[in-house]
């Protein structure tokens, strides 16, 4: 892995400022690829535990044999840890977001092949922001594939900015059976990213976004990262909402190099 900071295009930054997203081919490198992808086993076996001892096949967004969002691998693994604030990172966060960055989460995404007659789940049209119902704070969502993404196995879809009918936040409500919370009730289809491994999808907690079912015989595979300029916190201002691991400090890189937490 390289230490030199890769930096979006003057072009790259304008179209998101005007569009709310950007897609980076090729960002991340195939080893950090392959890192994250080592990871991933380990992960969901990790989460059927979890469900194992609560008793349930859904928990949250999870759906077992289906559909994983699962958190903070920065914490238990040395790869997410080096791609979550590495320089393709770093220089993503500098452009969009300035010298003042936290994380405030990491995950893995993970949409399950066929099985039978019953596709990976899909996801539901939202903002970021729309799981965040007391403030709706606009931060930076980073999606990264790990695999080669099509419209088959269900990549992310993304609404221009110019496309909704505003470009601020909006009233979510729960879609029962997937617990998904969901925004836009219109029929734009949006964009597809159709897009090879190791390409990075930079949209705004505010841009609406949704993926479909994956339709392959092999996992669909993303690694998502999102960071804030400044500690988004709960309801009560009391704590933080999530995390507000901090990156960059007056331009100065200030994250944790090795995983302290197993």
């Amino acid at each position: 892995m390289t230490d030199e900071i890769l930096r979006p295009s003057d072009e790259q930054i304008s179209f998101f400022q005007r569009e709310g997203y950007v897609i980076l081919e090729n960002w991340i490198s195939e080893e950090m690829v392959e890192r994250l992808r080592a990871i991933i086993d380990i992960e969901i076996e990790r989460v059927h535990r979890q469900m194992d001892k609560l008793g349930k096949d859904i928990s949250g967004i999870n759906h077992r044999d289906s559909r994983y969002f699962i958190p903070h691998n920065h914490e238990r693994h040395q790869a997410a840890l080096d791609h979550t604030f590495g320089p393709e990172m770093e220089g993503v966060c500098r452009s969009f977001l300035g010298d003042e960055v936290q994380l405030f989460l990491d995950q893995l995404l993970i949409k399950a092949p066929m099985k039978g007659n019953q596709p990976g789940l899909k996801f539901g049209w939202h903002q970021d922001a729309g799981y965040i119902s007391h403030s709706r704070p606009e931060y930076l969502t980073c999606w990264t594939a790990l695999d080669e993404m099509s419209e088959e196995n269900g990549t992310v879809r993304v609404l221009p900015l110019p496309r909704m009918d505003s470009p601020g936040p909006v009233d979510h409500v729960m879609e029962e059976g997937s617990n998904d919370m969901i925004g836009y009730h219109g029929d734009d289809p949006g964009i597809l990213a159709i897009v090879p491994a190791g390409s990075v999808v930079v949209f705004s907690s505010y841009t609406f976004h949704c993926s479909g079912p994956n339709l392959t015989s092999r996992q669909r595979r993303a690694y998502l990262t999102q960071y804030s300029k400044e500690p988004i916190m709960n309801q009560e201002g009391t704590g933080l909402h999530i995390k507000a691991v901090p990156f960059l400090e007056k331009g100065e890189k200030v994250c944790p190099e090795e995983v302290v937490s197993i």
